[in-house]
């Protein structure tokens, strides 16, 4: 399936959908079924745990015009947002992503309005209290269901690893005290994000070839989109407010590992230092001197693979002066000395 051809499959009215234009209250019959799996907690209904029984053929059917058998997944599932449906609050023990591919529409998440369009992308925890109001022929909503095992593999333990800055957003992004978060991003000028929510739906809903392995890798761009995203937003945010944003200190002292400290990254972004230590610690989980250390590794581990200086000089260029404790840090990051690196390299 292209991209083409997705379209040409999600758009179209159907069935279903001219049903519930006509009688906007069968729309309601899933919810009253006694057979549904579902229970009722006061106004709220409990949505069934297993996210991988939800497919395409379920409440949300992508296309009455075509036979589709969908990529049997663990963890992870993807459904269309049925029009004109009336879908009562709701919540439940997995992570919703909705993402507004053509049109608009209109959500309640803990009691408050969220209005959205197309390219905007909002992450609901699991425990959100939501529904998305009837939607119109033109509005056409993609929903990804994920475990949250499926979701803390695919996006925070790999990127909590991947630097000072994603690791941040990954702690911004999965923050589980209480889980009743929702985070909401706009896509609409990230063109790449739209082909790669196309490129997973035609993988699910058209199988190929080790399809499981191409949506997981899929999955993780549109993470990784969607941090960029949340990353540009908010030091917009922050700029407008002649604030610095965290991002923004993370990045410098990324870029400048080497020599800068404490007092004078505070001083440079108008913090008192033990604010700013705070804030680091609270942020990323690591202090000011980890990430510091985290920063002088890394650039060490590159000059290795692509240049043929000497260790010492690399140490020196890295803020180590004491070569023994430079091994000792290495060795410690990396499980083996410079030297192996290099050879493995």
């Amino acid at each position: 399936m292209n991209k083409e051809e997705f379209r040409e499959l999600v758009i179209p009215i159907t069935e279903k959908e001219r049903l519930y234009r006509a009688q906007p209250e069968r729309s309601l019959d899933y919810y009253n079924e006694k057979t549904s799996g579902l229970r009722k907690e006061v106004d709220v209904y409990v949505l069934p745990v297993p996210v991988q029984r939800e497919n395409s053929q379920g409440h949300g059917v992508f296309s009455d015009r075509v036979s589709l058998n969908p990529a049997p997944l663990d963890g992870i599932a993807f459904n269309k947002q049925t029009r004109f449906s009336q879908v009562p609050l709701h919540r439940h023990d997995y992570i919703e992503m909705n993402y507004v591919y053509e049109g608009c529409c209109t959500a309640r998440i803990n009691g408050q309005t969220v209005e959205m369009r197309t390219g905007d992308v909002c992450i609901m925890d699991s425990g959100v209290t939501h529904t998305i109001l009837p939607t119109g022929e033109g509005d056409i909503v993609l929903n990804c269901l994920m475990d949250r095992r499926y979701f803390t593999a695919s996006f925070v333990e790999r990127f909590a690893a991947s630097g000072p800055i994603p690791r941040f957003l990954s702690y911004a992004l999965s923050e589980q005290r209480d889980h009743s978060r929702y985070l909401l991003f706009h896509t609409d000028q990230r063109p790449i994000f739209r082909d790669l929510m196309e490129n997973v739906f035609c993988e699910y809903l058209d199988p190929q070839l080790c399809a499981e392995g191409a949506i997981s890798n899929y999955m993780n761009l549109v993470f990784i989109e969607l941090v960029r995203c949340y990353q540009g937003e908010m030091e917009s945010e922050y700029r407008q407010a002649r604030r610095s944003y965290l991002t923004e200190i993370l990045r410098y002292m990324d870029d400048h590992c080497t020599s800068c400290t404490l007092e004078e990254t505070a001083a440079r972004f108008g913090f008192h230092p033990n604010a700013l230590s705070r804030m680091i610690r609270q942020s990323t989980g690591s202090s000011f001197k980890e990430l510091i250390t985290d920063g002088r590794l890394a650039k060490a581990a590159f000059l290795l693979r692509s240049t043929s200086q000497p260790i010492h000089e690399i140490a020196l260029q890295c803020g180590y002066s004491n070569q023994s404790f430079f091994y000792k840090k290495f060795a410690g990051r990396y499980g083996c000395t410079p030297a192996e690196y290099r050879a493995r390299s």
